[in-house]
């Protein structure tokens, strides 16, 4: 855990130093704020919750910007081979890479704090929902990480990585809300149960679901699995 955590300070400042990240920080910051206006509006519900919903959508485009570099710069400037004959595994790696950008993604979310605040200033939300919410973004942002991680092993061109990882976020947010109008019965339950959308929903409302739980963490780890794969199979090539 040392060599992880040795590795996510290195990647969390590499990022805290990085002009893209600071353009892509404000343009979320940015979204949030014009939703959170658009969302409100007299007799609307006093919660975040679609406010968050909406977020999801936008983090499709947000993390794959952010991770796109993960590995493809190592790879492209030559220092994957320096870092993978260090004393570290290919776990320290995949997971110190995903930690360090989940810390700037968390720092993220706690600058729509105010929001929260301006919204409690005029009405009396629920602490509970507004809590579970916030979990439910650490969820999705931590299997959106994954995945864009994954994709950031397998090709030294950040470009490749950030578009792959957009059209498979896509399919797991975007596609299931068109086929829900499409198939019924059996289908439409595995559509619901794969919907990112419809498993952040329960959050949203402030509810734990098992099932949502189970979901986000099996894709997250399952991710981050392949990534350590892609690694090992770098090391005997």
């Amino acid at each position: 855990m040392r060599n992880t955590c040795v590795i996510a300070k290195r990647e969390l400042a590499s990022v805290l130093t990085s002009p893209r990240a600071y353009v892509i920080g404000a343009k979320f910051l940015a979204l949030v704020g014009i939703l959170f206006v658009l969302d409100f509006r007299p007799g609307m519900e006093a919660s975040l919750r679609q406010v968050f919903s909406h977020v999801v959508w936008v983090l499709v485009l947000s993390v794959p910007l952010l991770t796109m570099a993960l590995l493809s710069d190592e790879y492209a400037r030559g220092t994957i081979e320096t870092m993978m004959t260090a004393p570290v595994t290919e776990i320290d790696v995949a997971l110190g890479k995903f930690f360090g950008v989940l810390g700037f993604y968390v720092l993220l979310l706690l600058t729509t704090l105010p929001h929260y605040f301006l919204l409690s200033a005029y009405s009396q939300p629920e602490f509970g929902q507004a809590l579970m919410g916030y979990f439910g973004m650490m969820l999705v942002g931590g299997m959106f990480i994954a995945v864009g991680l994954f994709f950031s092993s397998l090709t030294k061109h950040q470009l490749l990585a950030a578009l792959g990882s957009a059209a498979v976020l896509a399919i797991f947010t975007l596609l299931p809300l068109l086929l829900n109008r499409l198939v019924a019965g059996r289908v439409a339950r595995f559509v619901n149960y794969v919907s990112v959308s419809a498993n952040f929903d329960n959050f949203s409302k402030g509810i734990i679901d098992l099932r949502s739980l189970v979901f986000f963490l099996s894709m997250m780890l399952f991710f981050l699995f392949l990534s350590v794969k892609v690694l090992e199979s770098r090391r005997w090539r």
